[in-house]
């Protein structure tokens, strides 16, 4: 059924060519076209792909934007949110606060030396977020955490010899404050 399908994909392709060249030979009998005449029919022609393509593209986007992940991440944080400072250096993570289950959390990271990629893997060993680590810039995760224990951070960016043991383990623990219950 494909073969059959490809054949005539193939043999319509074939027609339209056989009749772009027909068209082309009639046009070369005529003899040459003045100037100005093709020039203002390539300029019109042009003007029309170029608003066809504009709308196509307008409407693609406008119709792909309310799908965009990272609209409101800060209005997601809330004033209840737990806040971690994160710094990437080669070939270790610094993490500054707790994290418990429950509430949302906002995860500052930068980096002290070259870019690092954040990633943070639930206990599963599926990934839950990643973000990049950059020098003199602090990027925002904010996640929310609904199962309590070891988290594994990985650097998701080579950052030298030693990127493979650029890891480390985050407790979460069951409380909505990150603190000890």
């Amino acid at each position: 059924m494909i073969t059959y399908l490809a054949l005539g994909i193939f043999l319509v392709g074939a027609l339209a060519l056989g009749c772009v060249f027909v068209v082309v030979s009639q046009v070369a009998r005529r003899g040459p076209t003045p100037y100005p005449e093709v020039a203002g029919r390539a300029y019109r022609l042009r003007l029309f792909w170029f608003f066809a393509l504009g709308g196509i593209l307008a409407a693609v986007f406008l119709t792909a934007l309310p799908y965009v992940p990272y609209a409101n991440y800060r209005l997601a944080s809330g004033p209840a949110a737990m806040h971690v400072n994160v710094a990437g250096s080669q070939y270790s993570w610094r993490l500054d606060g707790t994290v418990g289950t429950g509430g949302k959390v906002d995860f500052a990271v930068t980096s002290l030396d070259v870019n690092h990629g954040f990633g943070l893997y639930d206990p599963s060993g599926h990934l839950v977020g990643q973000v990049q680590a950059m020098p003199g810039y602090t990027n925002h995760l904010v996640l929310q955490l609904s199962e309590p224990g070891d988290y594994t951070v990985r650097c998701l960016e080579y950052c030298g010899p030693g990127h493979s043991s650029m890891f480390m383990a985050l407790h979460v623990s069951t409380c909505k404050t990150g603190c000890c219950c």
